[in-house]
């Protein structure tokens, strides 16, 4: 095998190997030049453009991302008619109904003054489509809402301490120690801004070592979303492989720890929770974020045990009026105790219904489909 005959045989296969590279991949060595070339006048032969979108199986949500595409593609000064067709095949009620209600918000969008319809469309939806791929745009979501990461490390911290999940009030005055330094277990606005730069200068070489993760889960409970740790165990993990395959930062969106909840005491905390909401799709449909769903419930003998147990949850509890030690033995299911719209109510309220079944895990599905 050392022979000159088998060098110089290996020598030809890879020069062959490298010529079919270049001849079949010339955009490995160079730009692809082509969409530099668009100008105006190249429609005005044209008589209309259709851009077709196809649906079979796909959900609403897909179809939308697609639909959405479809029109921010009107090229900039387009001198014939274009046209958007959307073909289902399932001939679903839901999706006509989308349909209509797109072409709603496309005849509700004025003609400035300054310039064309047409023009006034496609910045429209330009604006749709960049404002879920801009990390500023999800940065100043995130200071103008007041809303909060909270870092991987205080999940593991609360794990070993085998503590609960506070509040986003009680959040704030945590704090946890990452790579020998003590940091506030909530990431400051400061490190969401840092990080939007961070994002946006990759062009010119610099990148990102964050990942962000929305976390669409289950209320097991009116009171506390996660009492007996099930998803906390579930975050625990997943993160920390990841943290091992990667050895990169990671940021959680969870709703508990990330916006303040009830009793919201100040008009800042309520002023913060209601901006929150505007735009929570963001986090699920954000090009910069991924999507983390727990779909399961504690298991049931986990559940009992933990109920009979002496361990108790801190939650707001609404006969004292302010955060109180309440006993998992006071959980009530909806067959033991008729649900209660009282915040004094004194039992803690379990909600047993399935993910697939729950409207906020629904939404947030059909928003993750649309990255």
């Amino acid at each position: 095998n050392d022979s000159i005959n088998v060098w110089l045989f290996v020598f030809l296969l890879l020069l062959g190997f490298a010529v079919k590279v270049a001849v079949f991949c010339p955009g490995i060595f160079r730009s692809y030049p082509h969409f530099r070339r668009y100008d105006p006048s190249l429609t005005e032969d044209l008589r209309f453009i259709v851009v077709c979108v196809t649906s079979t199986s796909e959900n609403r949500a897909l179809a939308l991302r697609s639909l959405i595409g479809a029109v921010g593609a009107l090229p900039a000064g387009c001198s014939c008619r274009y046209h958007v067709a959307y073909l289902d095949e399932g001939h679903r009620p839901e999706h006509k109904a989308l349909w209509m209600k797109f072409c709603h918000i496309l005849a509700a969008i004025p003609s400035g003054s300054f310039q064309t319809y047409e023009e006034n469309v496609r910045q429209f939806f330009h604006v749709w489509v960049d404002q879920l791929r801009d990390p500023w745009a999800l940065a100043e979501y995130l200071v103008t809402s007041d809303t909060r990461l909270v870092r991987a490390e205080f999940l593991w911290q609360l794990w070993r301490q085998r503590r609960s999940l506070p509040r986003r009030q009680e959040a704030e005055e945590e704090t946890v120690t990452c790579n020998g330094h003590q940091l506030s277990a909530l990431v400051t606005h400061r490190e969401v801004e840092s990080w939007a730069a961070s994002v946006a200068s990759r062009s010119r070489g610099s990148t990102s070592s964050t990942f962000i993760w929305a976390v669409s889960h289950c209320w097991e409970m009116r009171e506390h979303p996660d009492p007996f740790r099930h998803q906390l165990q579930h975050l625990v993990n997943f993160t920390s492989l990841q943290h091992v395959a990667y050895e990169a930062q990671q940021w959680l969106f969870y709703d508990y720890l990330s916006v303040f909840q009830f009793q919201r005491s100040t008009g800042h905390e309520e002023e913060s929770f209601r901006l929150a909401l505007k735009k929570m799709h963001m986090f699920y449909s954000h090009a910069c974020t991924r999507t983390l769903r727990i779909e399961s419930l504690t298991p049931e003998n986990a559940r009992e045990d933990l109920v009979k147990s002496e361990e108790d949850l801190r939650v707001f509890h609404g006969p004292s009026g302010h955060l109180a030690h309440v006993p998992l033995s006071q959980s009530r299911t909806v067959q033991q105790h008729p649900p209660c719209s009282s915040p004094c109510c004194a039992f803690l309220h379990l909600n047993l219904v399935p993910f697939a079944q729950r409207g906020w895990c629904r939404v947030e599905s059909e928003w993750s489909t649309m990255r």
